[in-house]
């Protein structure tokens, strides 16, 4: 999820109108919504969690689980 969200950035940053991807963030980020990986199918994560960890680590912002919703209705953070 990282890598995508990274994807996102970088087109953000070069002027591409990514917007169309925060709903979808914004869905991942509902509380009832569980994360499982693949590989390891024991690792399972609430899905807010992840999106807080990963546009906290692209964009440098300070949400957290309570915020990050919020956050998102408005858009993907600025560049």
């Amino acid at each position: 999820m990282y890598d995508f969200v990274a994807y996102l950035k970088k087109y953000k940053d070069e002027g591409t109108n990514i917007e169309l991807a925060a709903p979808r963030l914004l869905d991942l980020a509902d509380a009832r919504v569980l994360l499982v990986n693949m590989d390891n199918p024991v690792d399972v994560r609430k899905g807010v969690d992840e999106v807080v960890r990963v546009v906290n680590a692209v964009w440098g912002t300070a949400l957290d689980e309570t915020t990050v919703r919020d956050a998102l209705k408005n858009g993907l953070p600025p560049c």
